[in-house]
């Protein structure tokens, strides 16, 4: 059983990740986006490059469903984040 136990950066969001096998995705409100990756005893935690320099709190995530490098992030004011592994955040303002 893998256990996580850092609680500098307690998740709020979490999902499966395909994007470097299986592992799982989570995020803090302020935190970057972790990948978790876990085998066994062996566990490992990475943080996607230019996943942490939000300006607003995150409120969920999700991966596409067919790309497996692209998430977009949700943010309490109303923003949205399309990230792709690799390159930067775009981040966008939904107008209503």
């Amino acid at each position: 059983m893998a256990v996580y136990k850092e609680t500098k950066f307690p998740p709020i969001a979490l999902d499966w990740c395909l994007l470097n096998g299986d592992a799982l995705s989570f995020v803090g409100s302020r935190s970057p986006l972790f990948l978790w990756h876990f085998e066994g005893s062996n566990s490992n935690i990475s943080s996607l490059k230019d996943s942490s320099k939000f300006s607003s709190d995150v409120v969920c995530f999700k991966w596409h469903p067919k790309v497996v490098e692209k998430v977009v992030i949700g943010h309490k004011d109303g923003s949205v984040s399309f990230f792709t592994s690799g390159d930067h955040v775009v981040s966008m303002s939904l107008v209503f």
